[in-house]
Order: C-alpha cells, then sequence, then structure tokens
C-alpha cells in the first residue's frame, strides 16, 4: 500500500491529470523553519514524542459524504492499511497507516483524492513530508507559487493543460499536519479548477487530522 500510495501521489496526481507545475507557497512551508511539534498557522502542531494515529484514527481522518460538499459521491470504496516495518523501505521511515478515497464533483469531470499517512511521530512525518515534496520539486516542468499555507507545512501543486483540442485542470496539496501528511488533489475535468474548492478540502481534512491527534472524534468538514 506504500507503493500505492506514492503512484497514486506522484503518478496519478502528476500522469493521469498531467500535473506537470507547481503551484505551492511560493518556496515557503505552511510554518517555515517549525521545529516539530511547534506551533502552526492553523494549530495542528503536537508533541513530536507523542504515537501517531494507527489504522484506525488515520481512517477516521479520511472524510465520509457527509463532510464534502453537498452532491460530491463517492468512487467505489474508501481504501486504509496498515504498515509493517519490514514492508518500509527509503521514505517511508515511522509509517504507521495509510489510506486514500475518492469523490466525483456533481455537474463536472472533476474527481477529489484524499490521502492520508500517519506517522509514529511528527519527526518521523516531517521526513515522510519533505520525502514527497522533495519529489514533487525534481519532477520535470515543476514550479512553486503561493497558495494560502494549512498545518505545519504545505505545498500546492496544478496544472493547467491542453491535450489537442479538450482543456484539463486540476490541483492538489501535500500537507504536514503534526504526525500526518495529508495529500488532496481536484481536478481533472474540462471546467477550470476553482482554488476555493480545493482550499475547503484542505482546511477540512487539516483540521480532522488535528482533531484525531487531540483524541477527538474527527468532525469537521467542508465549509466553502
Amino acid at each position: 500500500m506504500t507503493a500505492l500510495i506514492l503512484a497514486v501521489v506522484l503518478v496519478f496526481g502528476f500522469a493521469v491529470y498531467g500535473l506537470v507545475r507547481v503551484v505551492g507557497d511560493d518556496g515557503r512551508s505552511g510554518s517555515a523553519g517549525a521545529a516539530p511539534g511547534g506551533p502552526s498557522a492553523t494549530g495542528t502542531a503536537v508533541d513530536g514524542a507523542r504515537t501517531g494515529l494507527g489504522l484506525r484514527s488515520a481512517e477516521a481522518v479520511l472524510p465520509g459524504p457527509e463532510s464534502m460538499p453537498p452532491g460530491w459521491t463517492p468512487v467505489g470504496e474508501a481504501e486504509t492499511t496498515a504498515v509493517a516495518p519490514e514492508r518500509c523501505h527509503s521514505g517511508c521511515w515511522g509509517l504507521l497507516s495509510e489510506g486514500q478515497v475518492v469523490y466525483a464533483e456533481p455537474g463536472t469531470g472533476h474527481r477529489a483524492f484524499v490521502q492520508v499517512e500517519a506517522y509514529e511521530s511528527a519527526v518521523t512525518a516531517v521526513a515522510g513530508y519533505q520525502k514527497r515534496a522533495d519529489q514533487a520539486r525534481s519532477a520535470d516542468g515543476v514550479g512553486l507559487t503561493y497558495l494560502e499555507p494549512f498545518g505545519d507545512e504545505s505545498l500546492a501543486f496544478a496544472r493547467d493543460d491542453h491535450e489537442g483540442a479538450e482543456p484539463a485542470y486540476s490541483m492538489a496539496t501535500l500537507i504536514r499536519a503534526g504526525t500526518v501528511v495529508l495529500r488532496v488533489t481536484y481536478g481533472g475535468g474540462d471546467d477550470r479548477v476553482e482554488t476555493p474548492v480545493v482550499a475547503g478540502l484542505a482546511h477540512a481534512v487539516t483540521e480532522r487530522a488535528r482533531q484525531a491527534q487531540h483524541g477527538e472524534e474527527p468532525s469537521a468538514a467542508f465549509t466553502g
């Protein structure tokens, strides 16, 4: 599943959607230079020594239909799995569990993909986040620009590309919120991606991660 998540993040996000240009935070992180477990713009940080979420809470971070915008429907079932230490190779040190869910937006060809990686501590989550951020920065044609920061660190990615006569647009955010690394990818249809939708989805899942890490039942929903 680790390989699956990495493939979805880097291949599905980049290749299927053609995501080749990053629109991020103009080179800044959500709280540039913050130490693991330190304060963040959205108050998501937790003590770096605190135990991570584990499979059960990682699954809870994934938004159900009641947490999505009205009319959005799930595409298939949410997928979650625990990550055994012996299955961990490069880039997944301290990874405990991971999961993803996909939603279709009514009236458009857009879909939203929410991916969650739960780590044993903020320290290992930082390493996981940096691994994925470095992969994005090194991708051909990738550049950084500004988008609203989320959690403790964040980057946002966008594509505005035309394949033949048909336009296709997409945007994604990579976020670290305490011991959790999140990715929200939105788009793929013929309509231009609305940034407030991306921001609303990112805010909801970041808050759900914060709630889970503070022993609360995740209840945050899209409010845009």
